[in-house]
């Protein structure tokens, strides 16, 4: 009786597994707008956004963790006072960097809370290069 009950397991293990990344549907058009806003108030000082896209940006953040991108940005910036701006800002200078690198935008924002965050990885498409 378990062994016809195995295959079902692992597909509920798999599934399981899975469950996280599929919480976080990703960013809204909206909070990508508002993260547009506040990098060019706040970040353009110092920064212009190419600075954070293209192959460069993409190939060192593929794989890793939005709570990864997040915290490098929260405890590191503004250069002056890194951790000034609300967490929701943050994470709205996130899905701006991430839609300026191709993610598409999807109905649920980013959230705030660092265990959600850990739950997804960042995957960007692979260009396709020439040999």
């Amino acid at each position: 009786m378990l062994r016809s009950r195995w295959p079902l397991l692992i597909f509920a293990l798999i599934a399981a597994a899975a469950c996280p990344l599929q919480a976080q549907d990703g960013y809204t058009t909206e909070q990508a707008d508002r993260g547009d806003a506040v990098f060019r108030r706040v970040c353009s000082a110092c920064h212009t956004a190419s600075q954070f896209s293209g192959s460069g940006f993409r190939d060192g953040w593929n794989g890793r963790t939005v709570f990864e991108l997040f915290q490098q940005i929260r405890t590191t910036m503004p250069m002056d006072n890194p951790g000034r701006l609300r967490r929701e800002q943050y994470a709205d200078v996130v899905a701006y960097l991430l839609r300026l690198n191709g993610q598409p935008a999807g109905t649920t924002g980013l959230d705030t809370d660092s265990v959600t965050l850990t739950n997804v990885q960042i995957r960007f498409a692979t260009e396709s290069r020439s040999p």
